[in-house]
């Protein structure tokens, strides 16, 4: 287990909401996106960069494709996306026009398992490579995501970021706000003494409750001589187009 993560929750004071078990329908790729409603696609821009992402969903909130900075991730199931698909697999082509398949991506074709509130996403890689990757998402009783760990293959990138929601601290008169985070934290396990912060302001919301406008600030809590020291960084403004089955 990464270290802080208990450490996380106390310096925030966050209350963590005990959760019964949700049906995989309400794990989907929108749900870890934040969406709500028949969302059909989300145009995404991070408007100080001038660069974001799009993504496309199916019926059933499965991701089908995602495309950033050139590059365009194809997403493949082999059941019928009426009903709850336990795999997936995906290739994609990059700025350069190339396409790459999936014996260049070791043969990425991820199992996805459901348990309570926890939906995990691994796969093993082709030959010459051993172990498994996996990213596991846990949501709360209303199906929000409250924390996304990445376990890599060799280690390096293992990461945790948790988010918090504005009626875990205090009731809130406009229920759009409760949909989404207020702020997440994100630790590395290759750098123990570091938690990258970050705070969301929502301003625009549409008719199905989600945002279309907010500004995120980010900190970096950092450790230095036995002492926790916020460093503030950069800010910055999103905006969404979203559209509807």
């Amino acid at each position: 287990m990464i270290p802080f993560r208990f450490t996380l929750s106390l310096l925030l004071s966050a209350v963590i909401m005990q959760a019964s078990a949700l049906s995989p329908s309400r794990m989907t790729d929108r749900s870890r996106y934040f969406l709500n409603g028949p969302v059909a696609s989300v145009d995404e821009l991070h408007v100080e960069y001038a660069s974001g992402e799009t993504l496309h969903f199916n019926t059933d909130g499965s991701l089908s494709k995602a495309e950033e900075d050139g590059t365009i991730y194809t997403y493949q199931y082999p059941c019928d996306t009426a009903s709850v698909c336990t795999e997936y697999e995906y290739s994609y082509i990059g700025d350069n026009g190339e396409y790459v398949d999936l014996e260049e991506l070791n043969r990425r074709r991820y199992n996805i398992n459901y348990s309570d509130t926890v939906r995990t996403d691994s796969y093993s890689p082709a030959d010459g490579h051993d172990g498994t990757a996996a990213t596991t998402y846990t949501f709360d009783a209303k199906g929000r995501l409250k924390s996304v760990a990445v376990s890599s293959i060799e280690g390096e990138d293992n990461s945790v970021t948790e988010y918090f929601y504005f009626d875990e601290y205090y009731p809130s008169d406009n229920g759009k706000l409760d949909l989404h985070p207020c702020n997440s934290i994100k630790y590395y396990e290759k750098e123990p003494d570091k938690m990258y912060c970050t705070t969301y302001d929502y301003t625009d919301f549409d008719s199905h409750g989600n945002w279309t406008k907010r500004t995120e600030g980010n900190t970096v809590l950092e450790k230095r001589a036995e002492r926790w020291m916020l460093i503030p960084m950069f800010s910055g403004h999103t905006t969404r187009t979203i559209t509807y089955y």
